[in-house]
């Protein structure tokens, strides 16, 4: 019954309206009853378009008593139209339905909002995307707790969940590998476009080791659906255009999807321009930035079965500031692109046991140069990756939910040149996994295993004076997690997550050895590493009702074999560069986050977050190196329908627990000002976010920032996103 009633409408009063033609309305999900934000709302006797707040909340003025057609569109939801016999004093709720392929694709869907597993995700959409949209992924998910940043100038900036970064983060776009080498050093940018993005999902728990075994630190997910995952009715675009002053910069993109017989289409494209970021006391040269990126995607819907395909490319040049020793005066410049291909096959066939089963491929063709400052390209990289999945959903009961077996595969191509000397190198990775959740009245449970097997093939075998012998490995080891929650009839809900991980060294960390220019670095690779299992725990307590919530969690995690790259205090003389090699060491880092967003009286609301983590070598009785400090924000905003203005400060304190050779950072407060409106002109919907990041211009640097021994954070910035949609 539930698949037949896409859109279910109940009138009913909520207080009077006194303003005479007012509709006023509010979008729930059909199964989770919570507000679905950015739905498009066409009202076809006057050919225009509203969208609903983060409430849910959607407003028409000056209407008439008359019969209305309304038709509501939002990815991701079944797509419907009905009438209404209007009145003064109406007021609706409409309960969108999520489409299947919506809740067995996308990683918190409803079906999950419901079951309530644990408080294992963020999910970042709808207005809050929209004002913290950043030039990188990592910029636009800083502002949520237990997630940093680090980075060397802008464009290479990369998220750290809980201190853990680089290859102990799984950063996915659509739930599949980016092909970049974001993950290997800090100079390699992130090949995703956020503007691009329909919503970011943070993944932590059970769920989350459906897409990895490394998976201790969580999964971002950019959910842009290059593949259309439902059918449309009817041509929709939207059209987006920001642009920030401390950088000169602006992006301006263009995402449209439409119907043809039974296929849908979608494009996507878009255009980045950044000159040098400015500081309080002065530019930071050589953090230009240009990005083209542009997909076309296509579906093809037969019954309840979806086939699908789509490709892009992906350019990017931007800079690495300079000023380091060994690194070239005015910096070095690097040239990515990736062309990637992928497809997908969602059917439902006749089994008693499975709701669907998804089929999944993926290509990626990734180039990569690093150009010094004579014009000569001093490194390169050429990464091809081939990915094949598969998924079978299970179907469920009134216990067993959210079941899924799958397996995972990929072959990576790897090659290098210049001054690099790693090997070129194969990896075949396999991997199989099992997920189940199950609810007994209050208690809803989780679990999930998975196992990988990784082989390195390096096409020669030698003897290296520092890395050791090259030579073929295998490595294979066991992940998995346990979470549950219990929820009291107080809106208060407690869970315990138990998180077992296991990660292969990767090719760098095993092969590598030569000068790293872009990451003022020569690293050494260490052929004998062995894998790291990590053991994560994690407790939390969270308060719910209709004005907010307040969330506060305590987590521990043990590492064995922590592989990291440790100064040796030594110089490479021909490079003036110093050395570092790679090791591995025990490692544990244990920490806590508190977050609440919370209506504090009629049309204000507070929101804030505080975030601490603690990492130690325990081996050496150490710090770990290029750990966050202590850090938060505090906001308070006044909201009054579609219209949001208010202001909030950011702040963190000293770090001075250092690994060797790191320098220490003083703490800072930084001020903010941020502001929406949602309208409608020329019969369009129309959003304008605002914006003044570090509003008193203040001079800070973060512990995290590679540069920030040359020069301190950005100056103050106006930022502005419009959007029209169509």
């Amino acid at each position: 019954m539930r698949e037949i009633l896409s859109l279910v409408l109940v009138i009913f009063l909520f207080t009077p309206n006194f303003a005479k033609g007012l509709l006023k309305g509010k979008v729930l999900d059909f199964e989770s009853k919570l507000p679905v934000e950015d739905v498009q709302i066409f009202l076809k006797e006057k050919n225009f378009a509203v969208i609903s707040d983060k409430e849910g909340i959607f407003v028409f003025e000056n209407l008439r008593s008359q019969n209305y057609t309304l038709k509501f569109y939002r990815i991701g939801y079944e797509e419907k139209e009905f009438q209404i016999d209007f009145n003064d004093s109406t007021n609706l709720k409409i309960l969108l339905t999520p489409t299947v392929t919506k809740v067995e694709e996308v990683f918190i869907s409803a079906e999950e909002n419901e079951l309530s597993v644990t408080k294992s995700a963020i999910e970042v959409s709808g207005s809050q995307l929209r004002q913290n949209l950043g030039s990188t992924i990592a910029e636009t998910v800083t502002s949520e707790p237990g997630i940093e940043m680090r980075s060397m100038g802008p464009a290479p900036a990369r998220p750290v969940l809980r201190g853990l970064s680089g290859d102990r983060l799984l950063l996915l776009e659509d739930g599949g590998r980016t092909g970049d080498l974001s993950a290997t050093s800090a100079d390699h940018a992130v090949a995703v476009e956020p503007i691009n993005a329909q919503k970011i999902e943070v993944i932590r728990g059970a769920k989350a080791i459906l897409f990895g075994s490394n998976t201790l630190g969580g999964v971002i997910n950019v959910v842009s659906e290059k593949i259309p995952i439902q059918r449309v009715d009817e041509f929709h675009a939207v059209s987006s255009l920001q642009a920030e002053s401390v950088n000169s910069g602006f992006v301006g993109s263009l995402n449209l999807l439409f119907p043809l017989q039974d296929f849908a289409v979608r494009f996507d494209g878009s255009l980045r321009n950044a000159q040098d970021v400015s500081t309080p006391i002065g530019k930071l040269k050589n953090t230009n930035i240009e990005t083209e990126n542009t997909n076309l995607g296509i579906s093809w819907f037969q019954s309840k079965n979806i086939f699908g395909a789509s490709g892009g490319f992906y350019k990017s040049d931007y800079g690495i500031p300079g000023g380091f020793i060994g690194a070239h005066p005015n910096g070095v410049g690097i040239k990515v692109e990736r062309k990637h291909f992928e497809t997908k096959t969602d059917f439902k066939p006749n089994f008693e046991f499975a709701k669907n089963i998804e089929l999944k491929y993926n290509f990626s063709d990734y180039k990569h140069e690093e150009i010094e400052g004579d014009g000569l390209v001093g490194i390169s990289f050429s990464v091809f990756t081939y990915n094949l999945s598969g998924k079978i959903h299970l179907k469920e009961n009134e216990i067993l939910r959210n079941g899924t077996l799958g397996f995972w595969s990929e072959i990576r191509d790897y090659s290098s040149g210049g001054l690099s000397s790693t090997p070129e190198t194969i990896e075949k990775t396999f991997a199989g996994f099992v997920h189940q959740n199950a609810i007994f009245g209050k208690v809803t449970l989780g679990g999930s295993t998975r196992f990988d097997f990784r082989q390195v093939n390096p096409s020669s075998q030698v003897e290296a004076k520092n890395v050791g012998e090259i030579r073929n490995r295998n490595f294979g080891g066991f992940s998995g997690a346990f979470e549950g929650t219990y929820k009291f009839d107080s809106g208060i809900s407690s869970g315990v997550i138990l998180t077992k991980t296991f990660r292969a060294p990767t090719l760098e960390e095993l092969f590598s050895e030569g000068p790293h220019l872009a990451a003022y670095s020569f690293e050494v690779g260490n052929s004998d590493l062995k894998t790291e299992n990590g053991f994560g725990s994690e407790t939390f307590l969270k308060f719910e009702n209709e004005r907010g919530f307040l969330e506060a969690t305590v987590f521990r995690n043990e590492i064995s074999n922590f592989t990291f790259a440790k100064a040796t205090g030594d110089t490479s003389w021909r490079t003036l560069l110093p050395i570092y090699q790679y090791t591995g060491l025990k490692a544990l880092m244990q920490g806590f986050e508190f977050g609440f967003d919370w209506q504090i009286l009629p049309r204000i609301f507070a929101d804030g977050s505080l975030s601490f983590v603690k990492g130690n070598l325990t081996d050496l009785d150490e710090a770990i190196p290029e750990m966050p400090p202590l850090s938060g924000k505090l906001n308070l905003r006044y909201k009054k329908d579609l219209f949001a203005f208010g202001g909030g400060v950011k702040f963190a304190d000293k770090q001075d627990r250092l690994g060797e050779f790191e320098q220490k950072t003083k703490g800072f407060l930084v001020y903010n000002l941020f502001g929406s409106y949602v309208f409608k002109f020329r019969n369009l919907a129309h959003s304008l976010d605002f914006g003044i990041e570090n509003l008193t211009n203040e001079t800070y640097r973060k512990h995290l920032s590679k540069v920030k021994s040359v020069m301190p954070e950005s100056g103050r910035n106006f930022k502005v996103l419009y959007k029209v949609y169509f």
